[in-house]
């Protein structure tokens, strides 16, 4: 009885199984991360709903932040769900959707098909960070109400107007030149291939704008409170809020400086 003879894998494909291992590697991990903090999401959102239709949706305030908090739950959904389609995607075209074609061909097809969902992807991303800036502006602007501060606020809406604008310039370079080789930036002109990460600097300089503003009036509020009180004495309901939104403030900052960081670094 014979030995079946097993075909030796070339160089050549040893690099594309390589290659194709780390990324899906990657992917994988990204994939797990992701749906980690989407689980987070879903508690907070599910405890943010519970309080918001516990105090009643009375006035038109409460209804815009019950369709901000729905808006914004509902895409970071769809963004994790396309995110998740796309990983199985890629497993399936390279192991089991084209198993008459050569590593390198089944690549080439599983880089043309991933790429289909990049442009909603990236339009649920822009657009949910612009929302995001207008929250935030939105606190400080409510927060520093009849105060000098509030004057200051202005400075981040313009930033944010700007953020729009380079937003809405990337979109529509995306949808008129597509995308560049395997990268979501446009493959126009060089307006075209920045206006993604320059939108993205300018709503970091929004968040890290509106959250000083709002952490000016945080320390203004707690120096009065000290003055009239007393240092002796317990932080208020006010005071603890005011610190959780300077602190989640200040770590999404932190966090488009690292995304601003990786992308720059590719």
């Amino acid at each position: 009885m014979s030995t079946p003879v097993t075909p030796e894998v070339t160089p050549e494909e040893q690099t594309i199984l390589y290659t194709f291992g780390q990324r899906a590697v990657w992917n994988t991990v990204t994939g797990f991360i992701e749906s980690a903090f989407w689980a987070i999401y879903v508690v907070l959102f599910m405890f943010a709903m519970r309080i918001q239709l516990k105090r009643g949706i009375r006035d038109l305030t409460s209804i815009i932040l019950l369709l901000v908090s729905v808006f914004l739950f509902a895409s970071s959904t769809a963004l994790w769900t396309m995110y998740v389609i796309s990983l199985l995607d890629q497993f399936r075209g390279f192991f089991l959707k084209y198993p008459d074609l050569s590593l390198a061909d089944r690549v080439a097809r599983v880089n043309i098909e991933k790429t289909k969902l990049w442009f909603p992807e990236e339009t649920l991303f822009l657009f949910n960070m612009i929302v995001g800036d207008g929250v935030v502006i939105w606190r400080a602007w409510v927060l520093c109400g009849n105060t000098r501060l509030q004057k200051l606020v202005y400075i981040p809406i313009v930033t944010g107007m700007a953020a729009f604008a380079f937003v809405v310039i990337t979109l529509d370079c995306l949808g008129n030149d597509g995308f560049g080789g395997q990268s979501t930036e446009s493959s126009g002109s060089k307006v075209c291939q920045w206006g993604e990460p320059i939108a993205w600097g300018i709503s970091l300089l929004t968040n890290i704008t509106s959250t000083s503003i709002i952490a000016v009036r945080a320390w203004g509020h707690h120096r009065f409170l000290r003055k009239v009180l007393g240092s002796k004495r317990r932080k208020s309901q006010t005071e603890k809020i005011l610190l959780i939104l300077v602190e989640s403030g200040f770590i999404y900052c932190l966090f488009w400086v690292f995304l601003s960081s990786l992308y720059i670094s590719q």
